[in-house]
């Protein structure tokens, strides 16, 4: 039987990148994909603010009060497992129609969450590829024997 020659160390299997190829997908879907928020906040005259926690087509079909002022705020976060990107906008509505001062947009970046995302996706990837590699070595070893 002929001796092979020793890995190199940066050397892995086939199966193994396509698992970490997956995997790796799996990472960047739930980082890119958006979480939404939505809360309409009711001002009924005389009762003060009410606050309701509605679905994107809740709050589009939703029917108010002839003359009833609401305002719908909308978040959006992407990042996993932190969140890197927030958007919030802050829309008022009268009678069906947007009043003048439009929709309100503040933006948020948090790099720390950012470093924080890059460093869990490294974690995950390493983690995939020493069972990956320790299973196929633990059952080359077991044929071997």
């Amino acid at each position: 039987m002929t001796n092979l020659p020793p890995r190199k160390r940066f050397q892995f299997h086939l199966s193994t990148a396509i698992v970490m190829m997956f995997v790796t997908g799996g990472i960047i879907w739930a980082n890119v994909s958006c979480t939404d928020h939505f809360v309409t906040v009711i001002f009924e005259d005389g009762h003060g603010p009410r606050e309701y926690v509605l679905s994107e087509r809740e709050m589009r079909h939703a029917t108010f009060k002839e003359g009833l002022r609401h305002e719908n705020y909308r978040n959006k976060f992407l990042g996993w497992p932190f969140v890197v990107y927030l958007s919030h906008e802050i829309e008022s509505v009268v009678n069906e129609k947007v009043v003048p001062s439009g929709i309100a947009r503040e933006e948020y970046w948090m790099n720390e969450s950012l470093v924080g995302d890059c460093l869990a996706a490294a974690i995950i990837l390493f983690a995939v590829w020493f069972i990956c590699e320790w299973l196929i070595r633990r059952r080359a070893a077991q044929k071997k024997n």
